[in-house]
């Protein structure tokens, strides 16, 4: 049983450059709108200056940093009002970006260097060590600048008109790789997702055709969620910049500069993850700033389900303010799912219709057969927005495909109802959605079974207890002399921060596994732990 968009196909479909995609925006409102403001400092960068600082930007590429077709730059760093420029000069030479999560150590940040092979890497002045770290670990013969040098560079290209320029370089957009943003898939160590031109700029596309509110309206956007993320880059890099806003950049999150920043470049339009939601529903310094309410019209909440009773409490505090859900993937470049069909009739329990374009299936994993309405199945999709597969990794692409290799297997369990509302229940993969990012438990594992007094360990998500996000929890057989908490401390410092095991510890006298070795996480996570037995929690916070 098919079920398909109630928008229809997509009418116009990009197989041409990306970047050049962009450069045809239909919205023409004014060039001399800021495109991006510093919100730290203040800093503009206008929508006419951004258009020449890509084509000069572009051209630099191709003469100063020799980039070619299919080369890839690596992107370590924080929000900037420069970040659009980098990646449109980018894609406009045919290079490919790999955004890398800012939270990364040096041997997380090698792993996805040695995957993609970088020809380019521009990282935070504060985070070059580590890139250099990185780089010599994956033992790559690479370039690697500061963001600092690279936004210096574009400020003089801005204003040097005897600067050389480069148009976008026309391409098959449908097999021209774009991004390599890194995703944990359904399982195992982060994997490079091939996303094309087609890809991301038919995302752009299937978003705009369902004229939500926050795209037909001229907002202002709050550039909050990092950009080296698939959420962020799409409603930052993309979807405001198509739609020719204003983006307020936020380097790094701070809610109270937020707050301060809603008011100041009156913010109409931002996009969340739950636990900022969870927030402006209960934060006390929310009260310290009623204007809010004044300004912000538009929450779009993503990276992980959020209760209507989160979305009601926030709603309510902030003036009765839209907030809707939202659905997507890594591999779906990323929105599935979206409000704007039936404004009134929306749910926000659910996600909304499928895009425009974008046909599911509600499949049964234990027997395979496809459900129908009000009935649990494993979400499969397909449309032009699906990746191309997993770069360098055959065996994962066929794993995530049906056998046909037409459906995009999702992992999630969602239910339809007659509205054609899909709703988001459970899943049946083993990745963790820890504060908005994707923890992988093999990865964790392998890195506590690293330590000489551990034997055997698994690795669940536990909900908090506002259920808006996902703890990472370990459950670890240890030798008779081992101190937990030195355990535990040992394998914070080894990790980024949303890695911790912010949902401690608990000791065990072996991991549950079946006949054949598979760790049988669900009875893990099925546990009603008595708290004693808890160790550790707040030893993340360290």
């Amino acid at each position: 049983m098919i079920f398909t968009s109630p928008w229809g196909p997509l009418k116009n479909w990009p197989k041409r450059n990306g970047a050049q995609y962009m450069v045809d925006s239909p919205f023409r409102e004014s060039l001399d709108r800021p495109a991006f403001i510093d919100a730290p400092t203040g800093e503009v960068i206008t929508i006419r200056e951004q258009r020449t600082a890509i084509r000069r930007l572009a051209a630099r590429f191709q003469d100063e940093y020799d980039l070619k077709k299919d080369d890839v730059v690596l992107l370590f760093g924080f929000n900037t009002i420069h970040t659009h420029t980098i990646h449109m000069a980018t894609l406009s030479v045919l290079a490919v970006v790999s955004p890398a999560n800012i939270m990364y150590n040096a041997s997380e940040l090698a792993h996805q260097a040695s995957v993609v092979q970088p020809k380019l890497v521009i990282a935070a002045d504060n985070k070059l060590d580590i890139a250099r770290e990185a780089i010599r670990h994956a033992k790559i013969d690479t370039t690697v600048v500061s963001y600092s040098q690279m936004q210096n560079e574009i400020r003089h290209l801005i204003h040097n008109p005897s600067a050389r320029e480069q148009a976008p370089i026309d391409c098959d957009g449908t097999t021209q790789h774009a991004y390599y943003c890194f995703s944990s898939g359904t399982s195992g160590l982060p994997k490079g997702v091939i996303t094309t031109h087609l890809n991301i700029a038919s995302n752009i596309g299937q978003q705009v055709e369902t004229n939500s509110g926050m795209i037909r309206e001229l907002h202002v956007f709050g550039a909050v969620l990092p950009m080296s993320h698939i959420y962020g880059l799409n409603s930052f890099v993309w979807l405001s910049q198509y739609r020719q806003v204003t983006c307020v950049v936020f380097p790094s999150f701070d809610f109270e500069m937020l707050l301060q920043s809603i008011v100041k470049y009156r913010i109409s339009m931002l996009a969340l993850v739950p636990p900022i939601i969870l927030l402006f529903a209960k934060h006390p310094l929310v009260a310290k700033y009623p204007d809010i309410k004044k300004y912000l019209k538009f929450v779009k909440s993503g990276a992980a389900p959020i209760s209507s009773s989160t979305i009601d409490l926030a709603s309510s505090r902030l003036g009765n303010l839209d907030i809707t859900q939202g659905y997507g993937l890594t591999e779906t470049s990323p929105v599935t799912h979206t409000t704007g069909w039936d404004e009134k009739g929306y749910d926000n329990s659910t996600v909304g219709w499928l895009v425009p374009s974008c046909e599911a299936r509600l499949v049964d994993p234990d027997t395979g057969k496809d459900v129908g309405y009000n009935e649990r199945g494993e979400l499969w999709v397909r449309g032009p927005n699906i990746m191309a597969g997993y770069l360098k990794d055959e065996k994962s692409t066929k794993n995530t495909f049906s056998d046909d290799g037409e459906w995009f297997k999702t992992g999630d369990v969602a239910v339809v109802d007659k509205s054609g509302q899909f709703q988001i229940v459970d899943r049946i993969k083993e990745l963790i959605k820890s504060k908005g990012h994707q923890v992988a438990p093999a990865e964790l594992e392998a890195i506590l079974l690293s330590h000489p007094k551990v034997s055997d360990a698994a690795v669940v998500g536990v909900r908090d207890e506002d259920g808006v996000t996902e703890l990472p929890r370990a459950y670890a057989v240890l030798h008779a002399d081992a101190n937990p908490r030195d355990v535990l401390s040992w394998f914070n410092k080894k990790v980024s921060k949303h890695k911790r095991f912010w949902g401690g510890m608990v000791v065990v006298d072996a991991i549950p596994k079946s006949p054949s070795g598979k760790i049988l996480r669900r009875f893990l996570r099925d546990k009603k732990e008595e708290p004693k037995n808890v160790i550790g929690m707040e030893l993340a916070r360290l």
